[in-house]
């Protein structure tokens, strides 16, 4: 079955990471434990096993891509995509197929990849509509220009910001821009200023139009990464 090797493959990415921190070993028991279970196909045990993981390190993807394979091995599918989603979420970029494979119904369909939508994300601004995509996969030139312009009337990035800013991002079913700060550019004692700044700006700085589905506005799946050049 296809998601037991998607498992194992990734327990063992996780344990060949080993480093010495109490953290990293203890998570890499976890894994391997959880592992030895699901070759016994003690389900329950991993379960409890990867469930604890998740608990002890919620930001590690191969804990929730792991609980995830072993719920759909116990037949909660359900469960198990949700688990999908919070691997792909924290980075897992390899799942997406997996998710649209075994989650063809993922939220009732409210969350799809944006290949199957009816109407594809758009944005607003200064009162006139724009696709945020267009014909060749690009951002809309509208919507870079609209970003940089308001970039660069931040006191707060001008300050702080000294490499390139990197944000993985898409739209979601509320017409919210919903991203993450991969990279800063900015020294250690100032990233969370920079966070701040950058996400808000992003969030505000156009109207959000999500993607829809049988005139029902639904969540994209993917991801995109948006490179912010600052200087």
């Amino acid at each position: 079955m296809k998601y037991l090797k998607l498992l194992f493959f990734l327990s063992f990415s996780s344990i060949a990471q080993t480093n010495f921190s109490q953290d990293k070993i203890e998570l890499n028991k976890l894994l391997s434990d959880g592992e030895k279970a699901f070759l016994s196909s003690n389900f329950v045990l991993a379960k409890e096993i990867y469930t604890k993981a998740t608990t002890l390190f919620p930001k590690e993807k191969n804990t929730w891509y792991n609980l995830g394979a072993t719920l759909l091995a116990l037949g909660e599918n359900e469960d198990a995509c949700e688990n999908f989603y919070m691997a792909y979420r924290l980075g897992d970029n390899k799942i997406l197929e997996d998710i649209k494979e075994f989650c063809p119904s993922f939220r009732n369909g409210t969350i799809m990849s944006i290949k199957d939508v009816d109407v594809k994300p758009k944005f607003n601004v200064d009162g006139n509509e724009y696709y945020l995509f267009g014909s060749d996969g690009n951002l809309n030139p509208i919507f870079l220009k609209t970003m940089i312009r308001e970039i660069k009337k931040s006191k707060r990035l001008k300050e702080k910001v000294k490499g390139k800013i990197i944000v993985s991002f898409s739209i979601n079913r509320f017409d919210e821009f919903d991203g993450q700060i991969v990279r800063t550019g900015a020294d250690e004692k100032d990233v969370e200023i920079v966070k701040t700044e950058i996400m808000a700006i992003l969030k505000t700085m156009v109207t959000y139009i999500s993607a829809e589905k049988n005139s029902v506005k639904v969540d994209i799946l993917e991801k995109w990464m948006l490179p912010i050049a600052y200087n």
